[in-house]
């Protein structure tokens, strides 16, 4: 997708790639500058609030939703005379 590009190598040993986001980046995302990006606190809140549990109440299941893997599998089962 070319969102980010080797711009150089560190001058320690192993000279490790430095990246850069490109403009493709900031396009795909609707950004002007990496300035819109959420700092590193406020994603980091985000993402523990999005990983909780949700729990759902009784009420808002839909029984009709569930699926009968009882009647499923006995009916995907071929019969004794089938198999010999």
């Amino acid at each position: 997708r070319d969102w980010i590009d080797v711009v150089g190598h560190k001058e320690v040993p192993g000279r490790p790639a430095l990246y850069a986001t490109t403009k493709g980046f900031l396009d795909y995302f609707g950004l002007a500058s990496l300035a819109q990006l959420p700092d590193a606190d406020n994603f980091l809140s985000a993402l523990d609030k999005a990983q909780e549990p949700i729990m759902l109440d009784e009420s808002s299941s839909d029984p009709s939703s569930t699926v009968d893997t009882q009647a499923a599998d006995e009916t995907d089962l071929p019969s004794t005379e089938q198999i010999h």
